[in-house]
């Protein structure tokens, strides 16, 4: 080890040779987990923007359909109630 770094300390242009090689391998490697980083971000992104845009098209839909239905039960009811009423008025006669 010693010999090593006697070696890099005596030759200033190898040391600089090899601080640049091992700059480039530091770089290209880094640059290879950014490009994965930034992909997972967009994903993640784009699947928080499609979640939201579905929640709220699912929840607007959802109440249409409650809506609906409460409609609907309500107008079965009035024809139940008018049936009944029917018939009480049968039972007087």
């Amino acid at each position: 080890m010693e010999t090593i770094i006697n070696l890099l300390s005596s030759n200033k242009i190898l040391a600089i040779i090899i601080i640049l090689i091992v700059s480039s391998i530091i770089y290209y490697m880094l640059k290879g987990v950014f490009k994965i980083v930034l992909i997972i971000a967009i994903a993640i992104m784009l699947y928080y923007l499609y979640a939201h845009y579905n929640e709220k098209k699912n929840f607007d839909s959802l109440q249409q359909q409650i809506e609906d239905t409460v409609k609907e039960f309500n107008e079965k009811k009035d024809k139940g109630n008018k049936i009944i009423d029917l018939f009480d008025k049968a039972k007087q006669i």
